[in-house]
């Protein structure tokens, strides 16, 4: 699903859902305290006009589908593209049309 990166929403609550809310907190490196801070992913994700969110339960499914598609834009000159945690790659020098 191709979304505009500005409805991407990070706070701090959402470190505290992870840290209390879920088992593997602390041993992904998917998952915060391994990840970048909320400030720090809200800092790059305005650098960007564009995102492709992968909707999926499995990680099976979406880290190889992930993996193709940033190939397949790069390889379309799309150079600065970006994974984070919950499967979104970004590009900010391009609008993607669907």
């Amino acid at each position: 699903m191709v979304i505009d990166p500005k409805t991407i929403v990070t706070a701090a609550w959402m470190v505290y859902k992870c840290r209390y809310g879920c088992s593997i907190y602390g041993r992904s490196h998917r998952c915060p305290p391994n990840t970048p801070t909320w400030k720090e992913t809200k800092e790059m994700i305005v650098c960007y006009n564009t995102a492709i969110l992968f909707r999926y339960h499995e990680m099976s499914i979406v880290t190889p589908l992930a993996v193709k598609v940033a190939r397949e834009l790069f390889l379309d000159d799309y150079y600065i593209l970006q994974g984070i945690p919950f499967y979104t790659i970004l590009s900010p020098t391009k609008t993607l049309m669907f």
